[in-house]
């Protein structure tokens, strides 16, 4: 395994390396990934949640993408991306005649502000390190922290996600289940937001504008607020589950509007003292 992971991360830091030291990129050398070795003497694995920042006007931001299919080439589902949209290159410029759409949401700005991301693009990897204040990765680190958290095969928790929605329906439900595992002495909280892929409209691209460009993993909101929901307030005994229902207004969007079958909702359990997100959990709205 740790041969594995030196390989995977030999493989990433130098795709890095050379996404920012040329112009243009023919290959992103995926013939050279290694797929995880998912062999385990358990079911069920601790998933890993990369919440990428960035914004349209981000020139530097379209050089993480391929950062983020080679690892997701690696990792498959047990890696969940999420784009969060926010700060200063996230922000409409209706006097360029270019950046018009504001993929801002209040959740992204509430976390944006609570981690104090102040360039782009910067990731979150399971929120580890926020409690030393060494919880902001730059791409050229991602592969590293993601092959370190991989190792953890023991989940603390499973999430289960059921999603509702019928076409044209104002709302989308989920229900949420977490499941413990095993016997615990912390608080956790719950969070559940809404992803969209596709979205296509302009970026940034090293100074240069680009129209028709896709945008994927878009954080579209939150069904229960910025910070979720307590799961639990005192000790959790192995087995112990809880469950909620919920469910987020389908926003009207005439510039892209929110097509359930790009969709999907994404759940989540953090520590409340540390953040840390113990399991993360995605599925499609359709």
């Amino acid at each position: 395994m740790k041969f594995l992971n030196i390989l995977k991360l030999a493989f990433v830091s130098v795709l890095f390396a050379s996404l920012y030291s040329c112009d243009v990129i023919d290959k992103p050398f995926e013939e050279s990934l290694t797929p995880e070795d998912t062999t385990s003497t358990t079911t069920h694995v601790r998933k890993i949640l990369l919440e990428e920042y960035t914004g349209f006007q981000c020139p530097n931001c379209p050089s993480a993408i391929p950062v983020i299919e080679a690892l997701k080439a690696v990792y498959s589902d047990r890696l969940v991306v999420m784009a969060v949209h926010a700060g200063y290159f996230a922000k409409p410029d209706a006097s360029s005649g270019h950046y018009l759409y504001d993929f801002r949401t209040s959740v992204g700005t509430d976390w944006y502000r609570e981690f104090g991301i102040e360039s782009n693009p910067m990731g979150l990897i399971n929120r580890i390190g926020k409690t030393t204040n060494q919880h902001i990765f730059a791409p050229g680190s991602w592969a590293e922290q993601i092959a370190t958290l991989a190792e953890d095969n023991e989940p603390e928790m499973l999430i289960n996600i059921t999603p509702s929605y019928t076409d044209g329906a104002a709302s989308i439900g989920a229900k949420v289940d977490v499941e413990f595992l095993q016997d615990l002495e912390k608080r956790y909280m719950l969070s559940v937001v809404l992803i969209q892929d596709g979205i296509i409209d302009v970026q940034n691209n090293g100074g240069t504008v680009v129209e028709g460009y896709e945008h994927n993993h878009v954080l579209r909101g939150a069904f229960n607020s910025s910070w979720g929901e307590a799961v639990n307030s005192e000790n959790v005994a192995k087995g112990e589950k809880y469950s909620t229902n919920l469910s987020i207004a389908v926003k009207e969007d005439t510039t892209h509007p929110w097509e359930a079958d790009k969709m999907k909702i994404i759940a989540f359990v953090y520590d409340v003292n540390t953040y840390e997100v113990m399991q993360v959990e995605e599925v499609s709205v359709k």
